[in-house]
């Protein structure tokens, strides 16, 4: 099998005045010239040139429309994988049929590369209260083909929304293990726009509630109360009390299970740092 037309896996990153660290985006500074320069180097790879800033979700269905391999993955500009952190997920892929989506740990590093944070990944049953998935992932390419791709409707939580789809969809499975590096610094999207990111991830998870039914209204209740913890944080009391009050309409004692352990947790974190 030639394994430049029929690779296993698939990246897509894109990538926008990305210089720095390094899809191209639009790029204003010397992006380009560096992109095209890995690709003169390495037949693997290959580079699209947006000519406007068409944003993430919309950069990357284009670069996934190009993408040939079975599984898929895509990587912001300023992130770095562990070695051997793609034959590790592309294992379970291959040994686990039944499996689409696998995901891992990952640490958090900062603007020099210095490890701030270690993420621990949930279940995906905690989807409704969290993106578990994280930053470190591959999946299935029939994922990607059954949901259409990312909804360029949904900027900032074009991710969280893919997730949220394809959990009602297939089967994933978390994995207990550091392949990846997650950069946080001043200019990460995510640092940017945490106001808008916590306002749309709430109106998301408002509008998906509906679709997990069958994760029973305990889920959906729990799932409430973190948007409203969500809200609170904002300073959004309006908001807060709107998601409360949904969640105890959906199953009060849920609710109040949530709220108690919280505040026993949050207790104990209380009682061992005094």
């Amino acid at each position: 099998m030639n394994v430049i037309t029929h690779p296993a896996i698939s990246i897509v990153l894109p990538t926008r005045n990305g210089a720095r660290f390094l899809r191209d985006d639009g790029s204003t500074d010397a992006t380009p010239d560096i992109v095209g320069d890995y690709a003169r180097r390495d037949h693997r790879i290959r580079t699209i040139t947006n000519h406007e800033n068409l944003r993430l979700p919309r950069s990357l269905n284009i670069g996934f429309a190009s993408a040939v391999g079975r599984y898929f993955t895509w990587i912001s500009d300023d992130n770095r994988f562990r070695p051997r952190a793609l034959q590790t997920l592309e294992a379970v892929l291959d040994e686990r049929p039944d499996v689409d989506v696998v995901y891992s740990d990952y640490s958090v590093i900062d603007d020099a590369g210095n490890t701030v944070a270690f993420r621990r990944v949930s279940p995906i049953e905690q989807i409704g209260q969290v993106n578990c998935v994280g930053a470190s992932f591959l999946y299935r390419r029939r994922v990607h083909e059954a949901l259409n791709g990312f909804d360029a409707r949904k900027p900032l939580v074009e991710d969280y929304d893919f997730w949220l789809r394809a959990a009602r969809r297939f089967r994933f499975e978390p994995l207990a293990v550091d392949l990846y590096e997650y950069r946080l610094h001043a200019r990460s999207l995510s640092t940017e726009h945490d106001a808008a990111i916590l306002s749309a991830h709430r109106l998301l998870l408002r509008e998906s509630l509906p679709r997990f039914e069958r994760l029973g209204r305990s889920w959906q209740a729990r799932a409430c109360v973190h948007l409203a913890r969500s809200s609170l944080a904002r300073g959004d009391r309006r908001a807060f009390l709107e998601d409360l009050w949904l969640g105890c309409r959906l199953a009060p004692t849920a609710v109040a299970a949530e709220c108690a352990g919280r505040v026993y947790r949050g207790l104990l974190r209380r009682a061992a740092t005094a």
